[in-house]
């Protein structure tokens, strides 16, 4: 390493990033590694607080913070996992790195900042985008990353609106739309508000229950529940999560949630009243949340992960993600060869079946 670099881990929730935003400041991340996004994620699933690491990399010279990794120590089966907070409700993430962050000698600086993990078997970083933020992912770099099944659909707001729904989304899909929007103005007043915190968790706790009978055949109640209690509480953070409503004559008819986070909206979910089903409430709350967000000067819509028709339909960009994962013991040698040997097996089937294999996400 060219210059003097100082490693660190520091255990407990409350060790700086998790509890205070400002710790971090001007920092590169996914819009689901905000403060806000982890302490609803801790209040949701309540790890140990001895569980929670933040292993970080600064300039020995000015102490100035590069990079950070926030992980969690995992029991899966008989091994110890460390990986970044997820249990299955974020979509994307990396390592926490500054702006313009030296990609030289990476290789060499994650070998060191390996040898300073606290113990467990295996290091796995699942759903990692190419960029993090301005600034391209480091591990990336790595030569054990691999391709995910998953992929991040963005559309970028570079233009006014109209442009964008002109040039950009399906015409024929519009052309419906604008048509559909007539005849529920023509029913009762139709309205959008974007609204956030507890005091509005009876309606978006409607919109839960029709994404949940929605998948019903696809996700477990299990899931659904995990899901719904995790996104109650990022409802809370009114710094970080918008809940869209369109409603008729003051009936919720739709509903959209996300979070806002770098000139970002993430949406997670988006649901609706199946009775008004003829009409795209979805389509049409998404259209109207995409217009919001172009008029107020964010730079990106992001339909995150899942592949579902109806996201190519706003003109998004499909951006892969990768798949990292290294055995800290020897324990952890043989789960890494069969993860990477299943890893190949899927990749394989998917170019079999002419696709890349990423199974729809219980968003729409």
């Amino acid at each position: 390493m060219a210059r003097s670099l100082l490693f660190s881990v520091q255990t407990g929730f409350d060790n700086g990033f998790f509890a205070d935003e400002t710790m971090l400041p001007a920092m590169e991340r996914s819009p689901f590694q905000t403060s806000g996004w982890l302490r609803a994620w801790a209040r949701a699933f309540r790890p140990a607080d001895r569980d929670c690491h933040l292993a970080t990399v600064r300039d020995g010279a000015t102490g100035a913070l590069l990079m950070a990794l926030p992980l969690v120590r995992e029991e899966r089966g008989s091994l110890a996992m460390l990986t970044l907070p997820d249990r299955g409700v974020t979509d994307y993430q990396g390592p926490i790195v500054a702006p313009g962050f030296d990609l030289n000698d990476y290789p060499t600086i994650w070998r060191e900042l390996v040898r300073h993990l606290p113990p467990a078997d295996v290091l796995l970083i699942e759903k990692s985008p190419g960029r993090i933020g301005s600034v391209a992912n480091p591990v990336t770099g790595l030569g054990a990353v691999r391709a995910s099944r998953f992929a991040r659909h963005v559309l970028p707001l570079d233009a006014p609106f109209a442009e964008l729904r002109a040039t950009r989304f399906d015409g024929t899909s519009m052309r419906s739309l604008t048509r559909k929007r007539g005849k529920l103005e023509r029913k009762g007043a139709l309205r959008f508000e974007l609204v956030s915190g507890r005091d509005h968790a009876a309606a978006f706790d409607q919109v839960l229950a029709w994404r949940a009978a929605r998948f019903a055949d696809v996700n477990s109640a299990d899931k659904a529940g995990i899901e719904r209690a995790f996104y109650q509480e990022l409802l809370a953070e009114v710094g970080l999560a918008r809940l869209g409503l369109l409603t008729l004559d003051g009936n919720v008819i739709a509903g959209a949630f996300g979070v806002e986070a770098g000139g970002t909206f993430a949406m997670l979910c988006l649901a609706y009243d199946t009775a008004f089903k003829n009409y795209s409430p979805g389509l049409l709350i998404t259209e109207t949340l995409i217009e919001w967000y172009c008029r107020r000067g964010f730079t990106a819509f992001d339909f995150t992960i899942g592949n579902e028709g109806y996201k190519f339909d706003f003109g998004v960009v499909e951006e892969p993600l990768t798949e990292y994962c290294e055995a800290l013991s020897l324990r952890g040698v043989s789960y890494v060869a069969t993860y990477r040997a299943k890893h190949l097996a899927r990749r394989a089937l998917a170019v079999a079946r002419g696709f890349g294999g990423e199974a729809p996400r219980s968003a729409a």
